[in-house]
C-alpha cells in the first residue's frame, strides 16, 4: 500500500515528505527506532494507522522492516484515585500494536518520563532498552532479554486476585517496598487502589479494603503511575495492563 499525498497536517504527509524520495536505494535500513508519533486523543485509531505506516515503509523499501517502539513515558500529576485518561489507553494501543503486527517490538518508558514533559530529556534509558531489542532480535547478537513482564495470566480467589507475569524470572520492587499502582473492581467496574504483595518469583496477590469479589484488574493504569514493580534479574519494569474491557468513559 502507497500512502497519498496531502497537506502538512495530514497523517500521512509527514512519511510522504520525509521518506518516499529516498527510500530505498540511497537509504538502506535494517529497521526503525520509534519514539512518540501518535496523538493520545486519538487512540483507538493507534493500531490502524501506524499499521499502514509500516505496512507502507516495508513496501517502500521492499524488505521487512523491524519496528522498535517506545511505549510512552507517564505524564502529568499522580492520579488521587483510579481514572481511565488517553494517555493511558494509548499505552495499551501501542502495546497492542506490538503483539499484532509481526517484527514490531516495544519496551515500556512508564517509569523514566518527567512528568511536566511529554518529550522527556533523559531518553538513555529507552536508548538502551531498545539497543537491547535491536543486539537480540534484529541481528541476533545477544541472548539478553528485551521486553519487561507483561499479565501473562490471572485468576480471581475469594477477595484476592493473583496475576502471572511473563517474561519473568524473580519479580521485584526497585524500593524494595510492596508493589504499587494495582486497582481492583467487582463487577460493577467501580475501580479502587489496592494493595498488593509478591508471592512467587512471577506472581502477585492483589487486594483491595472491603471488597469481598473481586473481578477485574488494572495495573499502572494511569498518566503518571507510581510504579516500583521489576523484574530482578533485568531491571526491566513491568508493562501497564487491564482485565476488563470497559468502554472508557467521558472525564
Amino acid at each position: 500500500m502507497a500512502l497519498a499525498g496531502g497537506s502538512l497536517g495530514h497523517a500521512v504527509s509527514f512519511p510522504n515528505f520525509q521518506w518516499h524520495h529516498c527510500a530505498p536505494y540511497s537509504f538502506p535500513i535494517q529497521g526503525v527506532l520509534w519514539f512518540g508519533g501518535g496523538n493520545a486523543g486519538r487512540h483507538d485509531e493507534y493500531v490502524e494507522v501506524f499499521t499502514a505506516l509500516i505496512e507502507d515503509w516495508r513496501h517502500l523499501w521492499g524488505r521487512e522492516l523491524f519496528f522498535g517502539t517506545v511505549q510512552v513515558c507517564d505524564l502529568g500529576a499522580p492520579d488521587k484515585k483510579p481514572a481511565d485518561k488517553n494517555w493511558t489507553r494509548f499505552r495499551e494501543a501501542q502495546f497492542k500494536l506490538a503483539q499484532s503486527v509481526q517484527d514490531v517490538g516495544i519496551v515500556t518508558a512508564v517509569d523514566t518520563g518527567e512528568p511536566e514533559m511529554m518529550h522527556p530529556r533523559n531518553k538513555q534509558p529507552h536508548s538502551e532498552r531498545l539497543a537491547t531489542w535491536a543486539e537480540t532480535v534484529v541481528y541476533g547478537s545477544s541472548a539478553a532479554r528485551w521486553m519487561g513482564p507483561s499479565c501473562a495470566d490471572y485468576r480471581c480467589e475469594g477477595e484476592a486476585a493473583i496475576i502471572t507475569f511473563a517474561p519473568c524470572d524473580k519479580l521485584a520492587t526497585l524500593d524494595g517496598a510492596a508493589p504499587r499502582a494495582f486497582a481492583l473492581a467487582e463487577a460493577d467496574g467501580c475501580f479502587v487502589f489496592a494493595s498488593a504483595r509478591i508471592t512467587g518469583p512471577n506472581t502477585v496477590e492483589v487486594r483491595a479494603d472491603g471488597m469481598k469479589h473481586p473481578a477485574y484488574i488494572r495495573y499502572a493504569w494511569s498518566d503518571n503511575p507510581e510504579v516500583n514493580l521489576i523484574d530482578g534479574s533485568t531491571g526491566l519494569p513491568v508493562f501497564p495492563f487491564r482485565t476488563d474491557a470497559f468502554e472508557q468513559q467521558p472525564a
